[in-house]
């Protein structure tokens, strides 16, 4: 048995809950003590003492302390984080829909291994109001649902931000009738209409208001087929940098309006721009001119296929032209028959 001191009631069930499955066999008194950040913990026989900065690093700090306890009984380990933000995404908008349950369990898994937020994939599986149809027979998430799962996150650490599409891969969305006023081909909105504004300050909404933070992921990701469906037969042939551009304009000024900060994919701005229509094109270069022509939004670097350091270094530096706020998305995935699990996780960056 553990006795946590100097911690509150809440923390004490959030350290036992993350520790649960490796409790060590011995009796051990833990004093802990909040510091200015990172872990540092002491271990001499049945006395430990714990410093931690955030609640992450607490509830990291207390897992690493009960696995190590296991084995030894002295032991002095200190960590220091390397990034602001540790983050995994859950892509819950494939195949069956975890439960709350799951995904509490999934929280208390992060927040053992020092993750301090988790951004859910949701596409469509969020009720809007307004849009009943909306994630319609795809087991969506009601709204109190993700605010449970917003608060059990806050106990361990471990922010929950939503993350959905404001352009394209909505095509489970778009199938219904219901939205066809908003609809460009199969998958995509249609930019420039007024029911596409309605639709998107809706979506926001609903997507913002069940969470504890003033982040929230837009997407904007593989849109390749914009502007090339209804949009083409209501207003001709329009360059699609312009389109996304255009998007993206008004994407960031509701999320401003709902006091929100934005994140987006940024393959499209290195599509578009390539003369042979290659996401992340290293030929692709960005001037000053253009990277001051975009709305205020974090620029969302993803790449699970490469192994060599360089190629990322290169795209990094083709980012910081794009943005002074990037983040790196790596992925952990498989392939299994035709299912695709990925977990993606990044790291903010800032020029060194």
């Amino acid at each position: 048995m553990i006795t946590w001191q100097g911690l509150t009631t809440e923390q004490v069930q959030s350290v036992q809950a993350v520790c649960a499955a490796i409790m060590p066999t011995s009796d051990l008194s833990v004093e802990c003590q909040h510091a200015t950040t990172g872990i540092h913990i002491q271990r001499n026989g049945d006395q430990v003492r714990l410093t931690y900065g955030s609640t992450a690093e607490l509830m990291h700090g207390a897992a690493l302390l009960c696995g190590r306890a296991r084995k030894a009984t002295q032991f002095d380990i200190r960590q220091q984080p390397r990034f602001e933000v540790l983050a995994a995404m859950l892509d819950v908008a494939r195949n069956g829909v975890p439960t709350v349950a799951m995904i509490k369990q999934i929280i208390r898994r992060l927040a053992s291994m020092g993750y301090n937020e988790l951004w859910l994939y949701l596409e469509d599986l969020f009720e809007i109001p307004e849009a009943p149809y909306f994630g319609r027979g795809r087991g969506r998430y009601q709204q109190t649902e993700l605010h449970e799962i917003a608060l059990y996150g806050d106990r361990f650490g471990v922010t929950i931000v939503p993350a959905v599409q404001t352009l394209a891969h909505l095509h489970n969305a778009l199938k219904w009738d219901a939205h066809a006023a908003v609809k460009d081909t199969d998958d995509t909105l249609l930019v420039g209409a007024p029911a596409t504004k309605d639709f998107l300050t809706n979506l926001l909404r609903a997507a913002s208001a069940p969470f504890t933070t003033n982040k929230i992921h837009v997407g904007m990701d593989e849109a390749y087929q914009l502007g090339r469906g209804r949009y083409l037969d209501q207003n001709g042939f329009t360059d699609q940098e312009t389109l996304i551009l255009q998007q993206l304009q008004l994407v960031v000024s509701l999320t401003q309006k709902l006091g929100l900060k934005a994140y987006m994919w940024s393959d499209l701005w290195f599509t578009f721009a390539s003369s042979k229509h290659e996401m992340y094109d290293p030929d692709v270069h960005f001037d000053p001119a253009f990277k001051a022509s975009l709305p205020p939004v974090g620029q969302v670097y993803w790449d699970y296929y490469h192994e060599d350091e360089q190629t990322y270094r290169e795209r990094f530096t083709q980012h910081f032209e794009l943005s002074d706020d990037v983040a790196f998305a790596g992925g952990i995935w498989t392939w299994s028959a035709w299912h695709l699990i990925k977990v993606r996780c990044w790291q903010r960056l800032t020029r060194a």
